[in-house]
């Protein structure tokens, strides 16, 4: 249409949508109107659309406003298109950066113990002193393991027969395996040997004759239980329970006149009882 009327068309993108195109007086000023339908083109929609008509009709008739014809060719030729919507990528906010230390899977042990072990009736009681260290393995579904030597020194034993005396001294060394449990109890396995020094003090008034100062090694193993207390996480307190097992039989006699008087047998297992203090960094 020309002259004072203006023209217009309507298209329906969607049921709630509607685009609304009017064109001025002469085709020199047009608008451009869409519109939201709630529940598309029913009553309210339909009187909706009616007051944009009028309201666009006066606004081109008796008002300056409105596009040039190429304004309004880019509108109509952008909403022929559909709009791609480019969701922005989520940004995940990354935590510090923090590296990760390898869990260490050893540590060190090192430990003072006092042990008290029953020899026989011949020789009795033998209270030794001694230090122990090693090393504590953990890996993951394996039950704790550890390494370990220990090195004690027993306080001397009297032998007194016939007017005879001698000292005895043991010094033993041991090296073996602990395996574990979650809680605290230990089973440990080890072999070395006794250092057993043997020392003739008296003689008496008898006519015998002493023999020289001896050592001699003498090839042990133990098997040790403990229970293990922790105080915080270095310090820790170890009750043992354990027995030696020569592996040969000692014996101490006294030769006179050609004649064997036997002195002393230690037992082949010779049990005992120990406490350990120690550290494991």
């Amino acid at each position: 249409m020309s002259g004072s009327i203006a023209a217009r068309a309507m298209t329906v993108r969607d049921r709630h949508r509607a685009q609304l195109y009017f064109r001025g007086p002469r085709g020199e000023r047009f608008l451009l109107r869409e519109l939201e339908l709630r529940d598309g083109l029913d009553e309210v929609g339909r009187e909706l659309i009616g007051r944009v008509v009028e309201t666009s009709v006066v606004a081109l008739l008796h008002s300056s406003e409105g596009l040039s014809r190429e304004e309004a060719r880019a509108g109509l030729e952008k909403s022929a298109k559909p709009e791609a919507v480019l969701a922005p990528e989520p940004v995940v906010e990354q935590p510090p950066a923090v590296k990760a230390q390898p869990a260490r899977r050893w540590r060190p042990l090192f430990g003072m113990r006092i042990l008290g072990q029953w020899t026989g009736d011949d020789l009795g009681a033998r209270v030794a002193f001694g230090l122990e260290g090693g090393v504590a393995l953990h890996n993951p579904g394996w039950p704790p393991l550890r390494a370990r030597l220990s090195f004690e020194a027993a306080l001397p034993q009297s032998l007194e027969s016939s007017g005879v005396q001698a000292r005895v001294i043991t010094l033993p060394l041991r090296a073996g395996v602990d395996v574990g449990t979650p809680f605290g109890l230990y089973l440990g396995l080890a072999t070395g040997f006794d250092i057993v020094h043997l020392d003739p003090q008296s003689a008496g008034e008898s006519a015998l004759r002493l023999v020289e100062n001896s050592t001699e090694l003498v090839p042990a193993s133990r098997a040790e239980l403990r229970y293990e207390l922790y105080f915080g996480k270095v310090l820790w307190l170890a009750f043992s329970a354990l027995a030696d097992l020569p592996w040969k039989t000692t014996h101490y006699d006294v030769v006179e006149s050609g004649t064997t008087q036997h002195l002393a047998t230690p037992w082949r297992v010779q049990p005992g009882l120990a406490l350990t203090i120690g550290l494991s960094p």
